[in-house]
């Protein structure tokens, strides 16, 4: 049996965010496109262009997640994320990358990254990678590894009652069970009730695949 997901594990109301990219333009679109999404919420604190910025950044602002382009001059995104990692353990790392980048941005996971997005991912896409890395417990996230086994998942949560898919939509999203509660006018006691009742269904997984089940059966709206 999988170890159970820590009760504790919750995303943050707002997740402050540094991002790194040696493209102006992309900084500016990738912004924009962060503070259009609805779960999670994104306050993007700095920006940097190229690995050392990065570094320096991130000791000034101590974010809570750095988005960070693969392929930089000056310094990469791989060795920053190195460097970042044994610093600031607690700050989660997700790379981005073109097509051209697959081969060297799955080895960041070597090097401290927690996972990777792509740059042409969609709005919904990088929301769930966003969620998965902020909950990341040890497996690198990657976007065939939120996506994959959609059949399983389903299967798995079959048996969730209509109230245990709502409640774990709010979970996955971080919400506590008082703030669960006083959503849908429940007793905190029936919230984590029915919280015992989906770990159980689902064999107890952790928090992110927790999440992943959620996404894979689109609890999840960014």
């Amino acid at each position: 049996m999988e170890r159970k997901a820590d009760s504790s594990s919750q995303i943050k109301q707002l997740i402050r965010t540094l991002l790194v990219d040696d493209q102006l333009l992309t900084l500016d679109a990738m912004e924009l496109l962060l503070h259009s999404l609805k779960k999670p919420k994104i306050s993007v604190v700095g920006r940097a262009v190229n690995g050392i910025e990065a570094i320096q950044q991130t000791m000034r602002l101590k974010p809570d997640l750095i988005l960070m382009d693969l392929l930089m001059p000056v310094m990469n995104g791989g060795d920053a994320a190195y460097q970042i990692s044994r610093r600031f353990p607690d700050i989660r790392i997700l790379m981005l990358t073109g097509n051209e980048g697959l081969d060297g941005v799955v080895r960041t996971d070597k090097l401290g990254a927690h996972g990777y997005a792509l740059k042409t991912a969609d709005k919904a896409s990088l929301s769930r990678s966003i969620i998965s890395v902020m909950c990341y417990d040890g497996e690198f996230v990657r976007p065939d590894y939120i996506l994959e086994g959609s059949d399983s998942a389903q299967d798995s949560a079959i048996d969730l009652t209509r109230r245990e898919q709502q409640i774990l939509k709010m979970v996955a999203e971080g919400l506590t069970s008082k703030e669960i509660a006083e959503k849908i006018s429940i007793s905190i006691r029936t919230v984590q009730k029915h919280r015992e009742n989906i770990m159980r269904k689902l064999e107890y997984p952790t928090m992110a695949k927790l999440i992943k089940i959620a996404n894979q059966l689109k609890l999840i709206i960014p």
